[in-house]
């Protein structure tokens, strides 16, 4: 379905654009979006996918508390560049609610890949510029990145890497290494981490296996430029919302 209220709502309060919101795909899930996907698939199949279940006759979506569906997309999203739509090749769930005990699902059996394949076409395409590009825990990171980028007129790559990330022998991390071998291993890449305990695995993992693969040590940078009272460059974005009828002097720099 298209972005619903809620969805808007806490976009907004969140501190992303519109503009960011159209690009980057987030629907909200209903009833009518398993409608849609029983036009295409059997109850069967979705069943056995752990998308829906039937309660007492009736078809409900599994997690309905999980209300937002983040896609992640295999490539390019720009169709006027490619002349064809790109597929979704793995999707989480989000609740939006700060009570539910697991503020992310996905459907049982899936792998996740990178998030923001597109970024990382376009900063290998325009590689040798000065965009730089980060590399995330969440999506939301990514995206904040992206934001506050282009409230600096600036363009910066984002991707996150999910699921079992903080090994150096996950999937999407050694898919991210496989991607970045072919580009120059003097590259600087940003590594975004919270400042918390988890933040740190996530660093030595991510930088770790890309020093392993050639990568200059000094070029893989914690990146952590925003105010030091927040935990994560979300929280600073969200701060900059909340503050967005009074002049503020952003703490970060994307560079």
């Amino acid at each position: 379905d298209e972005p619903s209220r809620e969805l808007t709502e806490w976009w907004s309060g969140r501190g992303y654009s519109d503009g960011l919101l159209e690009a980057s795909g987030w629907r909200s899930v209903s009833q009518h979006t398993i409608d849609k996907m029983l036009e295409m698939h059997s109850e069967a199949d979705l069943t056995a996918s752990g998308l829906i279940w039937r309660d007492n006759g009736q078809l409900r979506h599994l997690f309905s508390t999980h209300t937002v569906i983040t896609p992640y997309f295999n490539g390019e999203l720009d169709t006027a560049v490619t002349g064809e739509r790109p597929s979704v090749q793995y999707v989480r769930f989000r609740a939006l609610s700060t009570t539910v005990k697991a503020k992310y699902l996905a459907p049982k059996g899936t792998q996740p890949i990178i998030y923001g394949f597109d970024e990382l076409y376009k900063y290998a395409m325009q590689y040798g510029t000065q965009a730089p590009l980060f590399i995330t825990e969440s999506e939301s990171d990514a995206l904040a990145i992206r934001e506050l980028a282009d409230r600096q007129g600036k363009t910066a790559y984002a991707v996150a890497l999910v699921g079992g990330q903080k090994s150096q022998h996950s999937l999407v991390l050694r898919e991210l290494t496989h991607f970045l071998s072919s580009l120059d291993k003097q590259a600087v890449i940003n590594i975004v981490t919270d400042r918390d305990a988890t933040g740190e695995v996530f660093f030595n993992a991510v930088a770790s296996t890309l020093y392993k693969v050639g990568f200059n040590a000094d070029n893989l940078i914690k990146w952590q430029e925003w105010h030091e009272q927040f935990k994560d460059v979300g929280e600073h974005l969200q701060a900059l919302a909340r503050a967005s009828n009074r002049t503020v002097k952003p703490d970060n720099k994307i560079s």
